[in-house]
């Protein structure tokens, strides 16, 4: 965007923000940009009002707020001011199985306002896009999920072939998928109902309790 100093521009961040904050678990104070600062909408006059502040007299009843937007701004707005930085503090473990489902609903508004503004205004579009911790393994796990049960139907099929035909009996490869996959389901739903659905968290043992499950990565390693 040519700058964000631009009413269009801020009430695209407003409205980004309170769409996240209507459709997600994030309250009003777990954003905050220049356009959104405490759960308000803030409007580009406020906004070089808040930057001018200060410059003008210390002594303006303002200037303390003044000087908090001022570094809000510093940190979330680059040099060229045409690009805005929105933070979000989840109300959840961030790296935990609820960062996903919150990465999606967050991707899925995004789009849906760019895709809406970028309509509105042809000639100055916008790219909204999400970053952090999350977000590039949240996307590296949907790719991986897209493919694998493909993958896994593949690699079955070319071994129970190559089995059968090594062999010379292909209920033999039967008999052998049986003596892994029976014992990994074993192990994989045993680990489910303790660390997942907590069925020994009476005992009080850490080590037995109920976290929030186990990384998304670990079957597919083990069943490749």
């Amino acid at each position: 965007h040519d700058s964000v100093l631009d009413a269009d521009f801020f009430g695209l961040a407003a409205s980004v923000s309170d769409r996240i904050v209507a459709e997600t678990e994030c309250h009003r104070g777990s954003l905050a940009s220049p356009a959104w600062v405490n759960g308000t909408a803030i409007t580009p006059i406020m906004a070089r009002w808040l930057l001018q502040a200060c410059r003008s007299g210390p002594w303006l009843p303002n200037c303390d707020m003044a000087k908090i937007y001022s570094m809000l701004w510093s940190n979330s707005v680059n040099q060229q001011a045409n690009a805005m930085l929105i933070n979000i503090v989840v109300p959840f473990f961030p790296f935990g199985h609820l960062s996903h489902p919150f990465i999606s609903k967050v991707e899925r508004i995004l789009d849906d306002a760019r895709e809406a503004y970028n309509r509105a205004h042809p000639s100055r579009p916008v790219e909204l896009s999400l970053t952090g911790f999350q977000v590039g393994p949240s996307a590296i796990k949907d790719a991986v999920f897209a493919v694998y049960p493909a993958m896994v139907g593949l690699t079955l099929l070319a071994a129970f072939i190559t089995l059968g035909f090594m062999l010379k009996s292909y209920f033999v490869p039967f008999r052998l998928a049986l003596t892994i996959f029976l014992p990994l389901a074993s192990v994989f739903g045993l680990a489910v109902l303790v660390y997942q659905d907590g069925i020994l968290n009476w005992t009080g043992i850490t080590a037995i309790s109920s976290s929030d499950g186990f990384f998304w990565s670990v079957p597919i390693m083990i069943l490749t």
